[in-house]
């Protein structure tokens, strides 16, 4: 669910929408073209790359539901390394967008992709999307897909 929020995550800022869907493959797609850091949000580059993506994928219902669904404690290891990879990565295109949304030194916010470009009341951006500082900002994105904001402002999306 990490994996899914991330994306979400990365959606809301850049096209100021939801995703209706829950399907990694489809929503790894859809935030790829948005920013160069989410250009290939997985490595698919060999066989055990697509192998680690499709275990990932499956064990968004099949850990819940099936008995059947295994994963070994060196597969689970590298896979939350680069969920915890792409993490940093949305945090980062997220950063810069919000910030490009924000204008020069806090000044008038552009109509940017997220949104309308109306600068509201809390310093936000566009629907859901509020400007600041790194923390903030994920903070602010994490609330809005459904996160969790720990104190200090930092955001735990997942």
């Amino acid at each position: 669910q990490a994996t899914e929020r991330y994306f979400a995550a990365a959606l809301l800022v850049f096209t100021g929408t939801k995703p209706t869907t829950h399907k990694l493959d489809e929503l790894a797609a859809m935030v790829a073209p948005l920013h160069p850091l989410l250009a290939e949000p997985f490595p698919m580059a060999t066989e055990e790359d697509e192998r680690l993506f499709n275990l990932l994928r499956r064990a968004y219902i099949e850990a819940r539901y099936k008995k059947t669904y295994r994963i070994t404690a060196d597969e689970l290891a590298v896979l939350g390394e680069r969920v915890k990879h792409l993490a940093g990565r949305v945090e980062r295109a997220c950063g810069e967008a919000i910030a490009a949304m924000a204008g020069p030194a806090g000044g008038e916010a552009d109509a940017g992709p997220a949104g309308s470009g109306e600068r509201g009341a809390g310093g936000e951006v566009g629907p859901g999307v509020v400007s600041g500082a790194g923390g903030e900002v994920i903070a602010s994105v994490a609330g809005a897909v459904g996160g969790e904001v720990g104190r200090g402002g930092e955001g735990r999306i997942g």
